[in-house]
């Protein structure tokens, strides 16, 4: 292994819960591909705790579940209430203690599905939206869309306006609608519910008048609780 100067390598990582351990001054390189799959091989641990943990309960939809969703360092919760954020909060602190994984409480957030007169909850901030993965949730529907959809259209037409001057053939027109365009809306197309009534017209997307969507399949008192990691 390549020498990493002035680095130490958590020794939980080589016995868990140990107090006291070698220090590792030799590791991998930033950039390495095995680093990615190392950090997901550990964090997936954390999940297979939180969903084996019967006192954690989550949000059931159609009689289903739903306790995490992960993808990379991103972690989401789903908890029923807010007696639920402390049980998660110790179950991942007891992971910390094995893994070498810190929580950055700083930038966790708690989304709740209805209306909650907290502004904190086990000193975690209750905001009335968030961003997860690059997309801004929202309980407005209008406010969601026009966040996530028609803003991205706007910045699409703005972008193929500026190739309109150059000599571009049709296959190179198709290449570049689909590299501009259609790959900016592939992804919050697929992971949120767009709703017929979205206006293709980006001149109209922004609507005058806001009204609050309604979650009426999960109870009033759940929670979206979205967790930072650093190493």
């Amino acid at each position: 292994m390549p020498s990493t100067s002035g680095q130490s390598f958590s020794p939980s990582l080589i016995r868990p819960f140990a107090k006291a351990g070698p220090r590792k001054d030799t590791g991998i390189r930033q950039g390495c591909p095995i680093s990615p799959k190392l950090f997901i091989l550990t964090t997936q641990l954390l999940a297979l705790i939180i969903q084996n943990d019967p006192d954690l309960q989550g949000i059931n939809i159609f009689e289903k579940e739903f306790k995490i969703s992960k993808f990379a360092d991103d972690t989401a919760l789903f908890l029923r209430d807010k007696s639920m954020v402390v049980k998660a909060l110790n179950t991942v602190s007891f992971f910390s203690r094995a893994s070498g994984l810190c929580l950055n409480i700083k930038k966790c957030e708690l989304l709740p599905i209805h209306t909650c007169s907290d502004f904190n909850i086990a000193s975690i901030r209750v905001e009335p939206e968030v961003k997860y993965l690059g997309i801004v949730i929202s309980k407005n529907m209008i406010r969601r869309e026009d966040t996530n959809i028609c803003s991205r259209i706007f910045d699409m037409k703005r972008s193929l306006g500026c190739w309109l001057t150059r000599d571009i053939t049709i296959f190179g027109r198709v290449i570049l609608s689909k590299a501009k365009g259609l790959s900016k809306l592939i992804f919050p197309c697929h992971s949120l519910y767009v709703s017929r009534s979205v206006p293709f017209d980006p001149d109209v997307c922004h609507a005058p008048s806001l009204s609050t969507c309604a979650f009426p399949i999960v109870p009033s008192c759940s929670l979206l609780c979205w967790l930072v990691f650093c190493i």
